[in-house]
């Protein structure tokens, strides 16, 4: 895969930002490069070859 990978997240209490860091880590260990960031700023997501996407749940 040539282009990068986006994790992107929502999040209420900064949990899903640690669990899409941490997703985020192992990607790049396995080679690949990877962004991470808020589910807010994610506009354009053409440029990413792969685009996971993580967010909170409340109640359950």
């Amino acid at each position: 895969m040539d282009k990068k990978i986006l994790v992107a997240y929502a999040t209420y209490y900064g949990t899903t930002r640690e669990v899409a860091e941490t997703i985020a880590k192992t990607i790049t260990e396995h080679g690949y490069e990877v962004e991470v960031i808020s589910a807010r700023e994610a506009r354009d997501v053409s440029r990413y070859g792969a685009v996971i996407v993580g967010s909170a749940i409340r109640g359950g």
